[in-house]
């Protein structure tokens, strides 16, 4: 149990456990402000492929928000934060 406890992931129909889809959260909650590949720069959101910064960067800036960017950490969990972030890492 402690091992599922620590995956990152949530509970999907039937109790099981599903992988949460960074590229799904980046669609639902990023795409109006950063686009599609992340190059949009609406309302002064910030180009993702030319950013350098970590994975846990971007978790604590998705986490606690920064400038007018909202922070997430109340309205979605750990484990779509996570994803999210380490989705921004592959856009191109």
């Amino acid at each position: 149990m402690l091992v599922l406890a620590c995956t990152p992931s949530t509970p999907s129909e039937g109790g099981q456990i599903a992988a949460v889809s960074g590229a799904a959260v980046f669609q639902k909650r990023c795409v109006l402000c950063h686009g599609a590949n992340g190059r949009l720069g609406m309302n002064g959101a910030k180009v993702l492929p030319e950013s350098t910064m970590s994975v846990e960067e971007r978790i604590q800036v998705v986490t606690h928000g920064k400038g007018i960017m909202p922070a997430f950490g109340e309205q979605i969990s750990r484990a779509e934060i996570e994803a999210v972030a380490k989705y921004t890492t592959t856009l191109e």
